[in-house]
């Protein structure tokens, strides 16, 4: 089949056979208007077809988009929930903690205060036995700064306690005895037990001879 001319010179669609047998060819030939006639008919179903399919694949596409657009905003979804679990779960556990500390700063708190209440009635019977006690007792650091006399050790100097604790030995006994103590107090700041007589003399002039022990303080490392 191919295409061509007529004799008046409309185009048509020609097939040429030979006649088995016999030098006769059998000529056939159709008008394009004929050829197309068919699809004419069909054209408006086709076109039809074309847009249905092509609605349809429209229809598709977004059908994939909004599904993927779903499947996304689930997994976002998800993934916020599973922070906010998480959150809430950090939220939780620093709760929990929170009420711990409270626990443990209130039983330390506690334990504090009891131990406070237990140097106090300590610190108060030392007192109270040491004033009632006829020798004098004074406990210095160091720096040779009173830290504990009792009763017995101001009436002898004739001072009040708040004259005596949290002074020096100098400015107790004035610099000249403190400087005459000092290799005694250095002996026993050494780990040494001192006992020894001094003459001693009272600020209204008196004078009196006394029985000294210097004791050595440790603490729980040793250190005097």
């Amino acid at each position: 089949a191919l295409w061509a001319e007529d004799y008046i010179g409309q185009p048509v669609l020609g097939v040429v056979r030979s006649v088995p047998g016999t030098p006769w060819w059998l000529v056939m030939r159709l008008g394009r208007d004929e050829v197309y006639a068919p699809l004419r008919g069909e054209l408006p179903w086709i076109l039809a077809a074309a847009l249905l399919a092509g609605v349809a694949g429209a229809a598709l596409v977004r059908l994939v988009a909004e599904r993927q657009s779903l499947r996304h905003a689930t997994a976002e979804r998800d993934h916020h929930a599973e922070l906010a679990r998480e959150l809430a779960a950090a939220e939780a556990a620093l709760q929990r903690r929170r009420a711990d500390l409270e626990a443990e700063v209130a039983q330390r708190t506690r334990s504090m205060d009891e131990a406070v209440a237990a140097l106090r009635a300590s610190e108060g019977f030392t007192r109270l036995v040491a004033d009632h006690l006829p020798a004098r007792i004074a406990y210095w650091n160091r720096e040779r700064r009173c830290l504990f006399a009792n009763q017995a050790y101001g009436h002898w100097l004739n001072l009040p306690l708040d004259r005596i604790v949290g002074r020096t030995a100098a400015e107790v006994h004035g610099p000249a005895q403190a400087a005459q103590a000092t290799r005694r107090v250095q002996r026993a700041l050494a780990g040494e037990a001192l006992e020894f007589e001094r003459t001693e003399r009272r600020p209204d002039g008196s004078t009196g001879v006394t029985l000294m022990q210097y004791l050595p303080h440790r603490d729980d490392h040793g250190q005097v």
